[in-house]
This record gives C-alpha cells, sequence and structure tokens, in this order.
C-alpha cells in the first residue's frame, strides 16, 4: 500500500511539472505579441544551450563518480559551483536591466538551469524521484506562476518582466545551495573539484554540441529571418516535443539502471520505446489541431501554413529522444570525447548547409527545421558507431529503428 501511494505520488508530480514544462512557453503565445513571443523563445532557447557549459559537465560528473565507481564525499564541491553559478545568473540580471539585451537575460537563466541540472542529476542518483522532476521543470514553474499572477490581475505581460521570476527561482536556489554546501564542506577537496571538472568537460562539450543541434535552430531563425519567425518555429517545435516527456519519464524512472544495465538489454527497450513515440508522435500531429485549435491563437491562425512544419517536428522530436538515449551510453562508456569530435565536424557541415541553402533558394521554416532533424539523425548514426566500433556494443535494433523513422518521414514528405 505505501509503495503505491508513492507511485501515485510520483506520477502526479511527474506529470504535474511535464505539463507546467510543456503549457507555460505555449502559453505566453496568447499574452504578447508575436515578436516578443519570439523573444522569449529565443531567451528560452539560448539559456537552455549555456546552461551546459556553464554546469561544466558537473552534471554528469556525479551520477558517474557515485554510481558507476562508488565514490562517495564529493558533495559539497557540487553545491560551491551551484554558488558560483547564482552569482554569475545575479550579475546578468543586473547587466539586463542596464543594458536591455535579451542575451543578458539567457545567461541568467543559462546560470539557472545549470544549478538545475547539478541538482536534478544528484537526486536522481540517491533515487529522490519526486524532487527530479520538480527540479527539471523549476524555471517553468516560476514561469507558469508569475504569468498566472499577472492574467489574474489583468496585467500586460512584457519581455521584461521575465526579470522577476528569474530573481525569485535565483533566490530560492541560493538559499538551497547555501544549506547543503554548509551541510556538506568538511568533504571539501580542491583535487575531488579538478578531477570532476576534468571529467565532466567532455561531457559539457558534448551535452553542447547536442543542445546545438537540438536547440539551435531557434537562434539560426533568428539570424536569419527574424524574430517573428522564431515564435512559429518556437510554437510549433514545443508542440510536437510533448513527446519528449515519455523520453524524460524513462530517464529519470530508470536513471540509475541506465548506467548499470547490459547494452542488449537498453537496446530492446530503447528500440520498443522509440517505435511506440514515433507512433504516439504522428497520431498527436493529426489530433493535436482538432483539439486544441480554439485555445491557441498562434495554432488557429497559422496551422494551414505550418503543418507539414509541425510534421517535420513531429519526427525530429523521436530522433531528439534517440540522440538523448545514445548520449547517456556514451558517457558511460566515456567516448564523449570521440563524440564531439565528430559533432563538431557534423555542426559545421549543418551550418555550411544553412549558408549555401539560403544563398542557393532562400531558407524558410520548413527547410531549416529538416536540415536540424538529419543533422540530429546523423548524430545519432555517430553515437551508434562509435558505441560498435570503440567498446564492441551493437545497439542493433535501436539503429535499424532509427533508420525506419527517417525513411518513413521522406516518403510521407516527398509524397505529401
Amino acid at each position: 500500500m505505501r509503495k503505491s501511494k508513492q507511485y501515485l505520488l510520483l506520477l502526479f508530480t511527474f506529470g504535474l511539472s511535464k505539463c507546467v514544462t510543456f503549457i507555460t512557453p505555449i502559453l505566453f503565445s496568447n499574452v504578447v505579441e508575436v515578436s516578443s513571443y519570439g523573444e522569449i523563445e529565443y531567451i528560452l532557447s539560448v539559456g537552455f544551450l549555456l546552461a551546459a557549459p556553464l554546469s561544466l559537465g558537473l552534471h554528469g560528473s556525479y551520477p558517474y563518480f557515485n554510481l558507476k565507481l562508488n565514490r562517495t564525499g564529493y558533495r559539497s564541491l557540487f553545491e560551491a559551483h551551484s554558488l558560483i553559478l547564482v552569482g554569475v545568473a545575479m550579475l546578468a540580471l543586473v547587466g539586463y536591466l542596464f543594458m536591455d539585451n535579451v542575451l543578458w537575460l539567457a545567461l541568467a537563466l543559462g546560470g539557472l538551469v545549470a544549478i538545475q541540472l547539478i541538482k536534478s542529476s544528484i537526486q536522481k542518483s540517491h533515487e529522490q524521484i519526486q524532487v527530479a522532476s520538480v527540479l527539471d521543470s523549476g524555471v517553468y514553474y516560476f514561469l507558469c506562476i508569475y504569468l498566472a499572477i499577472k492574467s489574474l490581475l489583468g496585467m500586460p505581460f512584457q519581455v521584461f518582466d521575465l526579470v522577476l521570476p528569474f530573481g525569485s527561482y535565483l533566490f530560492v536556489m541560493f538559499i538551497w545551495s547555501l544549506k547543503d554546501y554548509l551541510t556538506s564542506k568538511g568533504d571539501y577537496n580542491k583535487k575531488r573539484y579538478k578531477e570532476s571538472i576534468a571529467f565532466g568537460i567532455t561531457v559539457v562539450i558534448s551535452g553542447f554540441l547536442m543542445n546545438g543541434l537540438v536547440m539551435g535552430g531557434r537562434v539560426a531563425v533568428e539570424y536569419f529571418l527574424g524574430f517573428e519567425q522564431v515564435a512559429y518555429y518556437g510554437f510549433y517545435f514545443r508542440l510536437a516535443a510533448v513527446i519528449v516527456i515519455f523520453h524524460q519519464i524513462i530517464n529519470i524512472a530508470f536513471f540509475k539502471k541506465i548506467y548499470q544495465s547490459l547494452p542488449k538489454t537498453l537496446d530492446f527497450y530503447f528500440s520498443l520505446l522509440l517505435l511506440i513515440l514515433i507512433i504516439g508522435s504522428v497520431s498527436l500531429w493529426w489530433l493535436v489541431p482538432m483539439l486544441f485549435s480554439s485555445f491557441f491563437e498562434v495554432l488557429r491562425n497559422t496551422y494551414t501554413e505550418f503543418k507539414w512544419l509541425y510534421f517535420i517536428f513531429a519526427f525530429y522530436a523521436v530522433l531528439w529522444i534517440s540522440m538523448a538515449l545514445g548520449e547517456n551510453i556514451v558517457y558511460r562508456e566515456k567516448l564523449a570525447g570521440l563524440l564531439n569530435r565528430a559533432l563538431v565536424v557534423l555542426i559545421f557541415v549543418v551550418l555550411c548547409s544553412l549558408f549555401l541553402l539560403n544563398s542557393l533558394y532562400g531558407l524558410d521554416l520548413h527547410m531549416l527545421a529538416m536540415v536540424f532533424m538529419i543533422g540530429i539523425y546523423l548524430a545519432c548514426e555517430i553515437q551508434h558507431y562509435l558505441l560498435r566500433t570503440k567498446r564492441s556494443i551493437n545497439l542493433l535494433r535501436m539503429r535499424m529503428v532509427n533508420r525506419f523513422i527517417i525513411v518513413m518521414f521522406f516518403i510521407v514528405y516527398l509524397v505529401k
């Protein structure tokens, strides 16, 4: 009975957190002008991109040293780094107040999300799943609450208003990190800190490059097409990304097992998951416009124009999940360094493709999204190649499912 209650509470907590993560950014599209919504999407995208380098990869170091190597006495250095990040985020908020550039807000968000990543990794490693699920959506909880208060008071929302929820969340993280650091500071050791960063730096480069493939589209859209197009790109991207919630369920609930299970077992379950998700993602592409057009003005007014952009993102999201699943295995097998070199080349090819296509045909959102989707698929292939050739880990089922997904996409998209 006690376990049943725990599972129900976990399900409720996780479900609420993921609903907040999904719905909050989309709600902004109903309360601000399209260009302002584009700015908010841009801030969120750049902020989450910056989180990995700001964390120095420590969110990947904690489970490696504590779960795989079974070492203890590493807690204080992670809390110390979180306190440094509090200072970075605070300076960025002050910078925005004086210079009114959205990149300062993105930097502040990056610091917050980096703290969030570190703390969530610690909680997952100790199987504190409920706390971890709330932490993974922490920024969105504060944004949602603030947005709800502004709406109830009938006050308009502006990009500048992001300062208050960011600052409030920063204060909470400061108190939490300070408390945990003071509790664990006895085990602080500079050698361990350097050791953790040395491991984490390959993870952070890999995470930054992978996030660049996933979220860099909005940055590229702003560069080539402007903030208004970022709004449409971000809106349909988020609609499709609801399927990513299911991956996050797996990642949180089985975080420890992913680091400890046999590759053959992971291959079976991951490939099955991907097949289920692609069916679900395409089904949502068909159902969501019918069910939710009345709720979202952007969906109601632009679906006819962007129906096939949404379709691209339906496949994009599942390949993103596949890349994230492979990422965990690459990290545990210490192949992040080799992966990084390949990803640098891949991202260079993606960027060159964007500039070439723009000069030859003129980029639009569909073309740009497709280039990034193909980039993600190729990243998956690179992961599998490294695992197979460097560690003799052959995730054959998963690789075949990825290829099935990309082939099915082009068959349907080309004959539409």
